[in-house]
């Protein structure tokens, strides 16, 4: 099956350049890789153009997003024929040759998969878990996607099917674009891969994680752990989630309460907590913008 690789960049060219020798080592021939550059002002794409002229460099003259910065990748991916499409961040590694020829396989193992995804382990620290995949509000007294239910007692022991994979390394088959359409740009960064999967579940295609293949992480390299940024996109578009997909949870509701307890603890863990220290007040800000925004559907340009 023929698969494109869109690395989605912005301004992180050293941890670029191991990503795509992760990839350039991969066994799997029939892969075109991509990169999506978000305006990027570090001269990644002159660095790509002149090392890696086998790669597509997808130049874009703004910063589109995750979202945007993807579907720019993905449309030009369509428009060439892909079967298959992985989205991948700028920020990873992996050393395991088949990683991707194994992934690919599971597609026409198991009917009915949509998009799977491999574990993602910390970068530096790498025999600590970063995720499996998400089953969201797992520890809630209700079920947020309702779809995903009935698969429960089907997790096996080398996969498991989740409510979302993570976007950072997404495989995807090139059916459920057509289907569904492309990644929601209205969240612009966080959430669009819960979103997208969702999404596919909705249309008749599971998600699931394979913890035996293992890509390396270093998670919010361009946004920054709890920065002002993330704090924002990440409150107001969670809100968007919940409410654009009320139609599959248990109780709407809940999750809406569940939502605001959230981000009112989230309010004195800033004012609180060291790992919120420095810019305390423009992180307060930035976490009730995301409140008011997620509920009016408003955009800070601040942060485009």
């Amino acid at each position: 099956m023929k698969l494109f690789t869109i690395i989605l960049n912005y301004n992180h060219l050293k941890d670029l350049k191991e990503t795509i020798d992760s990839f350039k080592l991969q066994d799997y021939a029939n892969n075109q890789l991509v990169v999506s550059d978000n305006n990027s002002s570090d001269k990644s794409v002159d660095w790509l153009r002149k090392e890696h002229p086998e790669i597509v460099v997808l130049d874009n003259k703004e910063n589109l997003g995750w979202s945007g910065g993807n579907n720019v990748g993905i449309d030009y991916a369509l428009a060439h024929k892909a079967d298959i499409i992985l989205l991948a961040n700028n920020d990873l590694f992996f050393n395991d040759r088949n990683l991707i020829s194994n992934l690919i396989k599971e597609f026409n193992n198991k009917a009915g998969l949509g998009i799977i995804g491999p574990q993602e382990n910390e970068y530096y620290d790498k025999n600590k878990i970063a995720n499996q995949g998400w089953i969201l509000y797992s520890k809630s007294k209700f079920t947020f996607n309702k779809i995903r239910k009935k698969y429960s007692d089907e997790n096996f022991k080398n996969f498991k099917y989740v409510d979302n994979v993570s976007g950072s390394f997404m495989l995807i088959r090139a059916d459920v674009f057509k289907k569904i359409g492309l990644i929601d740009d209205t969240f612009f960064l966080y959430g669009e891969d819960a979103d997208f999967s969702l999404r596919s579940w909705k249309a008749g295609y599971a998600s699931a994680i394979f913890p035996n293949n293992i890509v390396y992480h270093k998670g919010s390299a361009t946004a920054g752990k709890n920065s002002p940024l993330k704090i924002y996109y990440k409150t107001r578009n969670l809100i968007y989630i919940i409410r654009k997909h009320k139609d599959i949870q248990e109780n709407y509701y809940y999750f809406l309460w569940k939502y605001y307890y959230t981000n009112f603890k989230l309010f004195w863990k800033i004012i609180l907590k060291k790992e919120y220290a420095g810019n305390r007040l423009e992180k307060i800000q930035a976490l009730i913008l995301g409140l008011y925004h997620g509920v009016f559907k408003k955009q800070y340009k601040k942060y485009l």
